[in-house]
């Protein structure tokens, strides 16, 4: 008996099982928060010796430290360098945090968190290299990827990154049969789901085009590199079939809002105008500040379907200067508009398929749809964050943060309060958020976050090159599976919140850990 159990315990490879235990659980959160958003994000612990909550995104994160720890004990998964900066870098975040709560209080650790989320990337790597994840699971991934993408039950923001997936295990198909099939399943989604790819927030298309772009011209440099000339030719003119279906099928007031430079200009002035009409006698309020806005997890599932909180901008309408008769909306991009009814479903294939829905996964599908809003709406939304940016870099020039501001200290905007923008946001939590998660950066770091967005660019254009010199595929549909968050990030609140940054992070310690394996093959081959 004794013999038999030491086998056995030779036999069990811990550092893989706990490798697959760490990617579990970041997959889970990531699934979970790819359907139910801020929801399931807001999921939290209240400790009667803390004075703030303890969401799961957090519990995600101190339950991986102890498998990092264990599979990383060897010293082989991180260069001495690599520790040294880690280390430096999260002991930095980590001492900062403490000074700042001591002094800031509990708001520290919303803001710490731009910061410490990147943590997942070293997880996500870790666990990657220790996993060694079976093919059959990748493949029930796939299909799980592909039925989320079909029913359309995630939220607009992570249908680039579903259908990156699902092209790499098309690609990765050992049949060319289930090749075709995949293929044409793709090309079934891009259809069905137009809304998701040519609409919804001007952000997401935007990004999904500058990933596209990314695309093209890996692909068409390493077609070029194995002089597959007709491949490039087929490639470019794809894209410029791409590039058509925003004129035919995108919201045309999202598409001129982003393209009509001149009505964009014009906009600002008038608001600028405004702005510079009403500043005089302008005194800050004394506001308290809020951690969060609780948001009910009933209301992402109501009894009925003839109510859905919909995330989408509302707007009440305003007069403009009398210098012009147009008239611009005052936007509050995140407060939800209420939908009446669940949408029609459009298509034969959702129209057959809609009996069959319960009513749970229509809410869920309606919570994620985003209806066009007029061009005024659009326009005044885009000068919204130019306001913001502004005010930003007057406070850190006035004050002289050139290491940035307090993680604790709540950030106001000087002309959103003077206009009464978003007044209902601000005027609850006393402290608004950027909308760009580099500047946010910089507001935070100051000098230093310059630095640290360096670092990340310097980094994805290595993975670029390296995967560029290996002639990998997959490397560049991973690179461009970034590439759109890293877009989206320049007009959203992206890598603050969990719902967002953890799945991006751990995406980049993943393509971080493929393209290290990669190099490792290509050594055993070219030996």
């Amino acid at each position: 008996m004794i013999k038999i159990g030491r086998a056995m315990k030779h036999k069990i490879n811990v550092d893989l099982w706990l490798g697959r235990i760490g990617l579990g659980l970041i997959f889970c959160y990531c699934l979970l928060a790819s359907i139910l958003y801020f929801y399931f994000a807001q999921i939290h612990l209240t400790l009667s010796f803390l004075p703030f909550p303890i969401f799961v995104g957090e519990i995600t994160m101190f339950l991986c430290f102890p498998l990092l720890v264990w599979v990383s004990r060897d010293g082989r998964l991180f260069s001495p360098r690599a520790i040294f900066f880690l280390g430096l870098y999260f002991g930095w975040v980590g001492i900062r945090a403490l000074i700042n709560y001591h002094f800031d209080g509990p708001l520290t650790c919303r803001n710490a968190a731009l910061f410490y989320y990147p943590i997942f990337a070293v997880f996500a790597y870790a666990f990657y290299q220790k996993a060694m994840v079976p093919p059959k699971v990748l493949i029930a991934l796939a299909f799980l990827a592909a039925g989320i993408l079909f029913f359309k039950v995630m939220n607009v923001w992570y249908w680039w990154t579903y259908a990156t997936f699902v092209v790499i295990a098309v690609w990765n198909a050992k049949s060319a049969q289930w090749r075709w099939l995949g293929w044409i399943f793709m090309a079934v989604i891009i259809l069905l789901g137009k809304e998701y790819f040519y609409k919804g927030p001007r952000a997401h298309f935007v990004s999904i085009f500058g990933a596209v772009v990314f695309l093209v011209s890996y692909f068409g440099a390493l077609l070029a590199k194995r002089r597959n000339y007709t491949a490039v030719g087929i490639l470019l003119i794809s894209f410029l079939l791409f590039i058509f279906g925003f004129f035919v099928f995108s919201n045309h007031n999202a598409l001129s809002s982003v393209t009509s430079l001149k009505e964009l200009i014009n906009t600002y002035n008038a608001f600028e105008e405004r702005y510079q009409a009403q500043q005089n006698g302008y005194v800050p309020e004394k506001l308290s500040v809020q951690l969060y806005n609780p948001k009910k997890f009933k209301d992402f599932f109501p009894s009925s379907p003839s109510a859905t909180t919909q995330p989408a901008a509302t707007a009440t309408v305003i007069s403009q200067p009398a210098t012009t008769a147009k008239k611009v909306p005052q936007v509050s991009p995140s407060v939800p508009v209420v939908s009446t009814a669940i949408p029609k479903p459009k298509g034969i294939v959702e129209a057959l398929l809609s009996p069959f829905m319960p009513h749970w996964l229509k809410n869920i599908q309606s919570s994620h749809i985003r209806e066009g809003r007029s061009l005024d709406l659009d326009e005044t939304n885009i000068v919204f964050r130019l306001f913001v940016w502004r005010d930003m870099a007057r406070e850190l020039i006035d004050n002289h943060a050139w290491w940035g501001f307090s993680f604790g200290h709540p950030q106001r905007s000087r002309s959103l309060e003077v206009l009464h923008w978003a007044e209902s946001e601000w005027g609850r939590d006393g402290w608004i958020t950027p909308h760009n998660s580099y500047f946010h950066i910089i507001y935070r770091a100051g000098i230093l976050g310059l630095f640290l967005i360096g670092a990340l660019f310097f980094m994805i254009g290595r993975l670029t090159r390296d995967f560029f010199n290996m002639n990998s595929v997959e490397g560049g549909f991973l690179v461009g599976g970034l590439v759109y968050w890293l877009v989206l990030s320049n007009f959203f609140i992206i890598l603050e919140f969990p719902y967002n940054a953890i799945l991006i992070w751990s995406l980049f310690g993943i393509t971080l850990a493929y393209r290290d394996g990669l190099k490792k093959q290509n050594e055993i081959f070219t030996k």
